[in-house]
């Protein structure tokens, strides 16, 4: 038996090369979302990071106005024709320029900076009118705190990144099982395993065996990639994430069973799975946060399991808040079903052969 064992897991692991859409979306597509995103946001990557003041360029105005921005860099400008080139070319953030008292502000046309522009609006009118009086005391103050929902705080990256590790783990579970229990039953390879001394047992615990090592090595991959190219500042609580990557590999490969069972056919099961992996992928605050998603179909993200898979990964690098109870009960769930519909695999897609 143990020689048999050994025998499976060299031919499934050689198996794991062959199927190369599985190893994309396993490995090689959560790589490349964290590229993307990476050099998106790259600077909330690093918690020590300090970003550049924004540039702000003025004409006909003092140069004591600074005084009164001080957490933008001032450039004072003599010509508003090279104030308003400067603008449109990117060097500067916005222009101010003074026309008898009244001042005018000076942005590109595009949505992203507009949207900017608002956030920080009242902050200039503010500055120019204690410009006016010459009160270097601010009408009102407003004060903002970054408060951490984890121990940690959490970056646009870093929940990016911890989302991949979510998307690796489903695509490996979930895409793998279709190809071993859909395609193989139909091309008659699992008839021809059960011609030889192989049990049922044997085959379903080698093919998830090699899954999860899988899983594995992709979800260290990403992580060692993202902290040598865009030094994350991630840290994970190892044991917890190894127990979140093991309970979720079984229970992903457990959901692809699921849709194996209700589509019947490979192809139609394969097709449904590349349509959920995309909706779970954006729908389900996996690389963006539930609150971006719209209210009216947000209660879709909570009927998905990968929600509560990347909880859980946030919850191991400290950057989500999360009781352990909590955590247990999600990873022990995840582990009983998957546990039962691989059993439930075994028997109506092995044994029966």
């Amino acid at each position: 038996m143990k020689n048999r064992t050994i025998h499976l897991l060299k031919v499934f692991w050689m198996e794991t090369f062959r199927n190369k859409i599985s190893l994309f979306f396993t490995v090689f597509f959560p790589l490349l979302f964290i590229i993307i995103f990476g050099t998106l946001f790259g600077e909330g990557g690093s918690f020590d990071n300090e970003k550049d003041l924004a540039k702000i360029g003025v004409l006909k105005i003092e140069e004591d106005f600074k005084e009164y921005l001080k957490n933008y860099e001032i450039i004072f400008y003599k010509d508003v024709e090279k104030l308003k080139n400067d603008v449109e070319n990117g060097e500067l953030k916005y222009g101010i320029e003074n026309k008898e008292n009244s001042y005018y502000i000076y942005l590109t046309n595009d949505l992203t900076n507009y949207q900017n522009f608002q956030n920080i609006k009242s902050e200039i009118d503010n500055s120019l009118k204690r410009y006016n009086y010459q009160n270097l005391k601010d009408f009102f103050i407003i004060e903002d705190e970054v408060v951490a929902v984890g121990k940690k705080k959490v970056t646009d990256l870093g929940f990016i990144i911890t989302g991949a590790l979510a998307i690796s783990i489903l695509s490996g579970g979930m895409f793998s099982v279709i190809t071993i229990f859909g395609r193989y039953k139909k091309e008659n390879i699992i008839k021809k395993f059960m011609t030889t001394p192989v049990k049922p047992i044997e085959f379903v615990f080698s093919s998830s065996f090699v899954q999860i090592i899988l899983n594995f090595f992709a979800v260290f991959l990403n992580i060692l990639f993202s902290i040598i190219i865009f030094n994350t500042g991630l840290e994970f609580n190892w044991l917890l994430l190894i127990i979140s990557v093991f309970c979720a590999s079984i229970a992903m490969m457990g959901f692809g069973i699921l849709l194996l069972l209700i589509f019947k056919k490979v192809e139609t099961a394969q097709n449904a799975s590349s349509i959920l992996y995309m909706v779970m992928t954006f729908f389900a605050g996996v690389y963006f946060p539930l609150e971006l998603i719209p209210s009216s179909i947000r209660w879709l993200s909570y009927i998905m399991p990968i929600k509560y898979l990347a909880d859980t990964i946030r919850f191991s690098a400290s950057i989500q808040d999360m009781s352990f109870a909590y955590f247990w009960i999600i990873n022990i769930t995840f582990f009983v079903i998957g546990i039962l519909l691989l059993q439930f695999a075994s028997n109506k897609y092995v044994t029966e052969e």
